[in-house]
């Protein structure tokens, strides 16, 4: 990649002239007008004779670094140890609304270096305060205390979260962002208030937190996510277009639909967190969940069973800290990657995937999305209508955090037989076992072998 161009001379558009900029030592700088021109591109004597003229100057002067003002305010501020000075965030003071926003994006990149936040949702925070930037205006995200804006104290209040509730219902009503979407929204600077009422920099009144605020309407939808339906799941599941990955993809949506998993769990699934009956058929799995930290044990139904032990068997998955899905190249197929220059990235290729099954089989609906969790939330709604609405069975199986329910820290014990039956009873509700000869079916064909062998060298020579 290039440099930047620098510039040895501006136009000032407004009085028709070449004018450059003169730094003295104590930072301030001047500015030079070098003659008249037409324009800035069709008088081409003008601009020769103003640069004769600005090289004259300098040679003059010996003011002749164009970038020595930036070089001497960073080395003032740096020297000086000043409070607002914070590396690579700019120059925005913290009693404004943009050094709060820094400060925030400071805390939050904290909790995914720390492993408390994914690298994906790291990008709906920033999305989300850019936007509430824009809707501020740049006089206010950067005015001070002292200027008539009145900085970040004036900001941060009541009104303009109320302002920002009734600026995104607009674009709601108006089809211009998504329900799920404008939720996310909200909350995010909603949180961002609370976080500036919170730190020890905190001046802000009246200090009562705005996380517990609910004056204010909730939004809603005429036309709410629907999970998939029976038609829709065996379509997916029968779904192959040839390429490598059909191997795995039956099994990687059995896993999800089965045990509740979201995109993560299935990519740190590893060989020893399965458990084989006496014939040597995989039985149970038991994992902790990745973003709860809850552990899990779920049955496994006879359709996931058989594509497990399948896949199990030809890709050669023998060591129990092997996982049981990476990319071509080795890697786990949802992770976190850092770039060079620093951002944080995630890398989920199951939501990839599975958004290209969908469009292929045709089910996808922009008016009517639907992703993994989608997916997942298809097995609990199931449980939950098989157990009439049982609130300890779908917890069972989405395995939510204790700390939230009282009812399951201290009152409920885990009931596995329970769960296992509501598992079975989904399997027959989605007609799932008439799958299974048509697996079998599959596996026979030479293609399917062939993909198979060239599917576990590649695994062989990445691990």
């Amino acid at each position: 990649m290039s440099a930047g161009r620098k510039k040895k001379l501006y136009f000032d558009r407004v009085n028709k002239s070449w004018c450059q900029y003169l730094i003295f030592e104590d930072g301030t700088r001047k500015k030079v007008y070098l003659g008249k021109a037409r324009s800035r591109t069709n008088d081409p004597e003008a601009k020769k004779a103003a640069l004769e003229k600005w090289e004259l100057i300098q040679r003059e002067t010996e003011l002749n670094d164009p970038n020595a003002l930036r070089r001497l305010r960073y080395k003032r501020k740096k020297e000086s140890n000043h409070p607002d000075y914070r590396d690579g965030r700019g120059w925005r003071k913290i009693d404004t609304l943009g050094g709060v926003i820094d400060a925030y994006m400071e805390y939050q990149e904290g909790r995914v270096a720390r492993g408390q936040l994914s690298a994906g949702r790291i990008k709906h925070y920033k999305y989300a305060l850019k936007k509430f930037e824009v809707f501020v205006g740049p006089a206010k995200v950067n005015s001070r205390p002292t200027d008539p804006k009145g900085g970040a104290k004036a900001v941060i209040n009541h009104e303009r979260l109320k302002g920002w509730h009734k600026h995104l219902a607009t674009k709601v009503e108006r089809g211009e962002l998504a329900l799920n979407t404008v939720k996310t929204l909200f909350w995010i600077i909603k949180n961002l208030f609370d976080f500036a009422l919170n730190e020890e920099y905190s001046v802000y009144e009246p200090r009562t937190s705005f996380m517990k605020w609910t004056d204010y309407k909730e939004y809603k939808s005429d036309n709410p996510k629907l999970a998939f339906t029976r038609d829709e799941i065996r379509t997916l599941l029968e779904y192959d277009d040839g390429r490598y990955s059909e191997i795995e993809w039956p099994l990687i949506q059995m896993l999800m639909i089965n045990c509740g998993f979201q995109s993560r769990d299935v990519a740190t699934l590893k060989r020893k967190h399965i458990k084989f009956d006496e014939d040597g058929m995989p039985a149970y799995i038991e994992k902790a969940r990745t973003k709860t930290g809850e552990y899990g044990r779920f049955k496994m139904m006879r359709l996931t069973s058989l594509l497990l032990n399948y896949y199990i068997l030809d890709v050669k998955i023998q060591e129990p800290e092997d996982h049981l899905f990476l990319t071509k190249y080795g890697h786990v197929i949802n992770r976190v990657e850092h770039s060079k220059g620093g951002t944080t990235f995630g890398v989920d290729t199951i939501h990839r995937g599975f958004r290209h099954r969908l469009n292929k089989t045709g089910i996808y609906d922009p008016d009517n999305p639907k992703s993994v969790k989608t997916w997942r939330k298809t097995g609990a709604q199931i449980l939950g209508m098989l157990s009439n609405d049982n609130e300890l069975v779908q917890m069972f199986y989405l395995q939510h955090s204790t700390n939230k329910s009282v009812l399951r820290k201290h009152y409920a014990s885990a009931n596995q037989e329970i769960l296992d039956d509501y598992l079975l009873k989904m399997e027959d509700y989605l007609g799932l076992t008439d799958l299974m000869e048509h697996f079998k079916w599959r596996r026979k064909q030479t293609s399917y072998q062939a993909k198979v062998a060239r599917l576990a060298k590649r695994r062989g020579r990445n691990t």
